[in-house]
């Protein structure tokens, strides 16, 4: 089973875009322009995020790579998830980020209160009209159709590289990274 994961975890579309749809492109402007995104962390800190044809510019940080978490406070597969950020961000946190969505609408202060209460060490960001916005543009690029988790890996340029639905087990997580550092 964790084989069959760990093959899907890296044949699943990413954003990038073919050899084909660029030649297309040149034909016909994209129909999206870059799109800028202010989201703040349960800890007060925003985070600039501005989006580019294949990924994501996270301006605060910049030359790591990125696991971007869609979850919600009471999945039980999000809950299982959770352990083994806290573990992947403590061991790469100089050159890789976590950063978890909550998705489900918990009030932020009872999202302050699991956070503390799971020990996350990585930034949450709490639903609301900002988030929001962002989750149904991210959804649009993605082709997701809401199911969480879900999480998106960037690359050191901000470059999507994985995208996955559902639990992504340590093993295929550290692959990932190890892949990407």
């Amino acid at each position: 089973m964790k084989h069959i994961i760990l093959s899907l975890l890296f044949l699943l579309p990413t954003l990038a875009i073919s050899s084909e749809e660029k030649s297309n492109k040149e034909i016909s402007p994209p129909i999206e322009t870059s799109k800028k995104f202010e989201l703040t962390t349960l800890k007060g800190d925003t985070l600039h995020i501005s989006t580019k044809p294949n990924g994501l510019n996270i301006q605060e940080f910049k030359g790591k790579v990125i696991f971007l978490s869609f979850f919600g406070y009471n999945c039980p597969p999000c809950k299982r998830e959770i352990p083994e950020f806290i573990k992947m961000h403590k061991k790469y946190g100089k050159e890789l980020e976590i950063i978890a969505i909550e998705v489900r609408g918990l009030d932020q202060k009872y999202l302050q209160s699991y956070v503390k209460n799971k020990g996350i060490n990585y930034p949450v960001i709490p639903f609301n009209k900002k988030t929001k916005r962002f989750a149904y543009h991210t959804a649009k690029k993605a082709d997701w159709k809401g199911a969480i988790p879900f999480l998106i890996v960037l690359d050191k340029k901000g470059e999507v590289q994985f995208l996955q639905t559902g639990l992504v087990p340590y093993d295929a997580l550290e692959i990932a990274f190890q892949k990407l550092k």
